[in-house]
């Protein structure tokens, strides 16, 4: 007889919560289907990419073949999946893929459905921003769209009207 023993830490509460408010048949919704060759959905890369961003270890997209080694894949994502299947190509494609259609609606739809799967109740919203100095030249007039950052010269915290800055808003 073979044993096999797997480490599943707290990975099994996020999986869980990915899949009570639907996250994946939301991301494969809006992204559509991955080519047919590929083993995982958009959706289920999305779900690899939280865990592992949830995963305290922050892994870069070509290590999480690794982390995922001493993972149970087929119960965390669902599927019959090997760690090796979950490579920097096809987190890559699902990046692009987002990018392409622009994170903002989608993730409005899958907050607004977490809010409604958990019963929560919203009395309130916060908006916050900040912004933060970046280095080097930046050609901010090049295709220019909904989708990119615009580095500009902005208000200076640290009183340097030169400075290139990025204004986030939450």
């Amino acid at each position: 007889m073979e044993l096999a023993t797997t480490n599943i830490d707290h990975l099994g509460l996020v999986a869980g919560m990915c899949d009570e408010i639907g996250l994946v048949e939301q991301v494969d919704k809006a992204c559509g289907d991955q080519d047919p060759n590929k083993n995982l959905t958009f959706g289920q890369c999305v779900k690899c990419m939280i865990m592992n961003g949830l995963g305290f270890i922050g892994r870069t997209l070509y290590l999480y073949s690794e982390y995922f080694e001493d993972k149970p894949l087929e119960h965390l994502i669902g599927a019959d999946v090997s760690p090796e299947q979950v490579d920097n190509n096809v987190l890559g494609r699902t990046l692009d893929k987002l990018f392409s259609l622009g994170v903002t609606d989608l993730f409005s739809a899958i907050s607004l459905q977490a809010i409604k799967t958990l019963g929560i109740k919203i009395s309130s919203l916060h908006l916050d921003s900040t912004s933060f100095h970046v280095d080097g030249d930046y050609n901010s007039d090049l295709e220019q769209d909904d989708h990119r950052i615009k580095i500009t010269k902005g208000y200076s915290r640290d009183h340097i009207p030169f400075m290139n800055e990025n204004f986030t808003c939450c």
